[in-house]
């Protein structure tokens, strides 16, 4: 696991509080403990499904940015089909997020997109939480290649850890501006506590559901 430098550019500062120093980790542990029994038979009925369905690997796993600029891999359950050749498509940009999420890329599966529409395939995450390379809620971790390329390494919300779910994810999930993305960052982490973290877990659950719908 290698460590970046975290230069003089961050520009929030992570609040003082008992919860921010230690409260945010020991919910983390008890929550996450807690979600892994419950969720334990959702599970296996996941791992089931991508394994016989879609086959192996079970997991996608990517290089991420985690705290103080370290990085993680992190593991999804997979939902798209193995492609080396990706697709023959020409789309507008390199940015992951577009080219990867097209609707008309054919590695694209009916579970897969049953599994992202309900965030499913992000439940292998709560092991990174519980190992502490994640939190359950906090800004989404970058792709390691696209922060090194980007130049984005260094920036502050490197000061927390990085979240399963996020002020990004309840407010502009579908939104492509990074700049917004890094200024939702920012107003987390400045505004961060056990109810906004609170807040934050119940919408994400409502938006989960609301999608579920469609």
């Amino acid at each position: 696991m290698s460590r970046t430098h975290i230069d003089s550019t961050l520009s929030a500062q992570v609040p003082t509080t008992f919860y921010a120093r230690r409260g945010k980790r020991l919910f983390d542990i008890a929550a996450t403990g807690t979600l892994m029994v419950v969720l334990a038979p959702v599970y296996a009925a996941v791992w089931l499904l991508v394994r016989f369905r879609l086959g192996r690997p079970i997991y996608f796993t990517q290089d991420r940015v985690g705290l103080e600029g370290r990085r993680f891999t992190m593991q999804k359950f997979r939902t798209m089909k193995p492609d080396r050749r990706r697709h023959q498509l020409a789309f507008d940009g390199t940015d992951r997020r577009r080219y990867d999420k097209n609707p008309l890329d054919p590695r694209h599966t009916s579970l897969g997109r049953r599994l992202r529409r309900t965030s499913l395939d992000e439940l292998p995450q709560l092991t990174h939480v519980l190992r502490g390379e994640m939190s359950l809620v906090g800004p989404r971790p970058e792709i390691w290649s696209t922060a090194v390329r980007d130049n984005q390494l260094g920036h502050s919300r490197e000061r927390v850890r990085p979240g399963v779910t996020g002020l990004w994810q309840v407010d502009s999930r579908d939104s492509d501006d990074l700049e917004g993305r890094l200024r939702l960052d920012d107003e987390y982490i400045r505004t961060m506590s056990f109810r906004r973290d609170l807040v934050i877990l119940f919408k994400t659950v409502t938006v989960v559901f609301a999608r579920t719908g469609h």
